[in-house]
C-alpha cells in the first residue's frame, strides 16, 4: 500500500499514548457492527482467513486513496467494509480514525483509536507506542486532555520508561508536556504537529496558522522559526516537512 502524506507524517513523527482497555461489551459492539452502526453481515463468514484479510486490505487501500482525495465519507465506507471482512485489521481502524479526524468527528476518531490500542497490545500487556501517541493527540484535540493525562499516568505507572523507536521520546515526557499546558484552548507541544498536519488540506489562511503558533510559543518555542518560514511564503507543507525531519533527527525532542 502506498502511503499518503498523512500516513508518512504520522510515521515520521512516530506519532496514541495511554492504554484504554475496552470492556467486553464495547469490543463486541465494535466487531459486530461496522463504522455506520449497522450489523456486520455474514457475507465473509464462509471464506478462509487469508481471503478475508486480502479483501480487507483492498478496502484499506481504497480508503487511503479516498482520504488523499479528500473524500472522507467514502473512506469511512471503505474502512467499514474492511472491518466487515477482518475485524482485527489495524489498517481499517486507522482509515476510520483518519477520515473522522479530517471531518472533525473526534468521538468516532477516539473510538477507532481505542480499538487500534487493543489490537496493538504486546504480550506484556503494553501497547504500540506510536498508536499510543496518536491516541493521546486525538484525545487532546477532542477536548479530553484530562482523560489523556489519566490514561498516561496509569500506563506510565505500569510500564515506566516506555519508549518506541530510537527517535521517539519516553511517554513520561509527553505526560509532563500535557500537565504543563495552561489554557483550555491550547495544546501540548507533541500535539501541535498533529494540528498542523490536520489543517494542511483545509482552506485555512496562513495568518491563522501563524496566530496558532504565536499562542503556543510558551510550550512550542520552535514555532518562532516556523512563523518566519510562513511569513516568507514557504507554506504549511514546507513547515510540516521541516518539523518531521527535525523530529526524526531528534532535534525537537
Amino acid at each position: 500500500m502506498k502511503m499518503g502524506k498523512r500516513q508518512k507524517f504520522v510515521l515520521a513523527v512516530a506519532s496514541a499514548a495511554g492504554i484504554m482497555v475496552l470492556g467486553a461489551a464495547a469490543l463486541k459492539h465494535f466487531t459486530a457492527r461496522n463504522g455506520r452502526g449497522e450489523r456486520r453481515p455474514a457475507r465473509y463468514s464462509g471464506l478462509p482467513k487469508a481471503a478475508r484479510e486480502e479483501i480487507s486490505r483492498d478496502h484499506v487501500v481504497r480508503g487511503g486513496a479516498l482520504i488523499e482525495e479528500g473524500r472522507y465519507k467514502e473512506a469511512v465506507v471503505e474502512g467499514s467494509k474492511a472491518i466487515e471482512a477482518n475485524p482485527d485489521s489495524r489498517g481499517a481502524y486507522m482509515i476510520l480514525a483518519e477520515a473522522h479526524q479530517r471531518m472533525g468527528g473526534y468521538s468516532q476518531t477516539i473510538e477507532a483509536s481505542c480499538r487500534i490500542l487493543e489490537l496493538s497490545k504486546t504480550e506484556s500487556g503494553g501497547t504500540d507506542v506510536t498508536a499510543m501517541y496518536n491516541h493521546i493527540c486525538f484525545l487532546e484535540l477532542g477536548g479530553k486532555r484530562d482523560e489523556a493525562i489519566a490514561l498516561l499516568e496509569d500506563y506510565c505507572g505500569k510500564f515506566p520508561d516506555s519508549k518506541g523507536p530510537p527517535f521517539f521520546l519516553p511517554l513520561e515526557r509527553i505526560l509532563k508536556a500535557l500537565k504543563e499546558v495552561k489554557g483550555e484552548h491550547l495544546y501540548s507541544r507533541w500535539t501541535i504537529p498533529h494540528w498542523l498536519n490536520l489543517h494542511r488540506d483545509k482552506p485555512v489562511q496562513e495568518q491563522e496558522i501563524i496566530k496558532f503558533l504565536e499562542r503556543h510559543l510558551e510550550v512550542f518555542p520552535e514555532g518562532k522559526e516556523y512563523i518566519v518560514m510562513l511569513k516568507e511564503g514557504k507554506g504549511i507543507e514546507y513547515v510540516i516537512a521541516h518539523i518531521s525531519v527535525m523530529m526524526l533527527e531528534g532535534q525537537l525532542l
